[in-house]
């Protein structure tokens, strides 16, 4: 009987430490996800960065081509080049707000949740922009297209 006992404590420690084991393994994929995530996070940093750059090399651009213009239109202008990190949530929030509450359903909000798929490219996150209407841009668009500086970090399907 002692030694049944002593059988069941060994597998019993046995089954424990494959359980930490693979409590440590799954630890250390966390770990690595975050690490990914926070190297994303430094490059979405640095294409901030390079986006407020951009846009004040444009706005200090405007305004030596054109010294006439009006305080209105240099202040719409401004308005124009600021851009906005948008959500999932704060998307779908934004176009149910231009709609009719009669237009609003399952169907609609299931729409724009597939739209927000296409579009942010498997992002969690797209640029907007603009002064009543909000234009979207994906990451990939802006940066290739807007930015004009794509440097393969942001490279997703």
């Amino acid at each position: 009987m002692q030694e049944r006992l002593q059988e069941l404590r060994k597998k019993n420690a046995r089954t424990e430490l494959r359980k930490e084991i693979k409590e440590a393994k799954e630890f250390k994929e966390n770990l690595n996800c975050m690490n990914s995530f926070v190297d994303t996070l430094i490059s979405i940093g640095e294409l901030v960065e390079q986006m407020e750059g951009a846009a004040q090399d444009f706005n200090n651009m405007t305004e030596k081509l054109e010294p006439d213009r009006d305080e209105a239109t240099i202040s719409t202008n401004a308005e124009m080049n600021q851009y906005k990190v948008i959500t999932r949530d704060d998307f779908i929030r934004y176009k149910l707000s231009r709609l009719s509450a009669s237009q609003i359903t399952d169907s609609t909000v299931n729409n724009l949740k597939r739209h927000w798929k296409k579009v942010s490219c498997g992002f969690n996150f797209m640029i907007a922009t603009g002064t009543g209407e909000l234009m979207f841009y994906s990451v990939n668009y802006f940066s290739n297209y807007i930015l004009g500086e794509h440097k393969g970090i942001l490279d997703r399907k």
